[in-house]
C-alpha cells in the first residue's frame, strides 16, 4: 500500500536503537540496570531486540509521536472503508387535521463509480 506498517516502523527504529547501544552506555545506564528498571529482573546484561525496542520507544518522544501518528493514519483508513449510515427522515405538511400529510423516509446512500475505493 505504500504506507509503513506499525511492525516495520518499530523494527526499523529498534534496529537503529540497537546500533546506538553505546549511546545508552555513555549515558550511564547499563543494560542490566535497564532490565531491572523495566521490571524484567534478569541481570544477564544482554541487550535483546525487544528490550532495545522498549528502550527506544520509552526514551525517545519523537518515536512515540510517530507511532501515534501511524496509528491515527491506520484508523483513518479503517474509517474511510466504512459504509455510510442509513438516514431516517420525517416530514409533516400542514397543521390542519383534514389536509395534513405525513411522510416517513428511509434513505441509504449507494456509492457508485468507485467512490469508496477512491476514499480509501
Amino acid at each position: 500500500m505504500g504506507l509503513f506498517t506499525l511492525d516495520r516502523f518499530v523494527a526499523l527504529f529498534s534496529f537503529l536503537a540497537f546500533l546506538n547501544i553505546s549511546a545508552f552506555a555513555q549515558a550511564g545506564e547499563s543494560s542490566a540496570a535497564a532490565n531491572t528498571a523495566s521490571g524484567r529482573g534478569d541481570d544477564s546484561g544482554i541487550m535483546t531486540l525487544p528490550l532495545a525496542e522498549e528502550l527506544a520507544l520509552r526514551s525517545n518522544a519523537d518515536l512515540a509521536v510517530a507511532v501515534r501518528e501511524l496509528q491515527a493514519t491506520e484508523g483513518a483508513v479503517i474509517q474511510g472503508g466504512a459504509r455510510p449510515n442509513p438516514e431516517l427522515a420525517f416530514l409533516q405538511e400542514d397543521l390542519r387535521k383534514e389536509t395534513r400529510t405525513s411522510t416517513l423516509q428511509l434513505n441509504q446512500l449507494i456509492e457508485l463509480g468507485g467512490k469508496r475505493a477512491a476514499r480509501l
